[in-house]
């Protein structure tokens, strides 16, 4: 009797051991992939911001060609003619 209660003793503070190696083995897989949830909305922020500028800077371009849109299409038009005519 008192050697089935040593094994299971042994057995129970194996079993213990193993679940604290795989607890402390998922805590340090949640934290990288913490780190790379971090990163990611980082590079995804940083991505948005060149983004909007760029939209800002396309803006600003078009408003700056708007007087001439006209004269730029005909210019357009006629180069594409001469160049089919060719």
């Amino acid at each position: 009797m008192e050697h089935q209660v040593q094994v299971l003793r042994q057995k129970l503070e194996t079993d213990s051991r193993l679940q604290r190696q795989n607890l402390q083995g998922a805590k340090r897989e949640q934290e990288s992939l913490k780190r790379q949830i971090v990163q990611a909305a980082a590079g995804i922020e940083e991505r948005d911001k060149e983004l909007r500028a760029a939209r800002l800077e396309v803006r600003r371009l078009q408003r700056h060609l708007a007087p001439g849109r006209k004269s730029l299409g005909k210019a357009l038009y006629i180069v594409h003619c001469a160049q089919s005519g060719s």
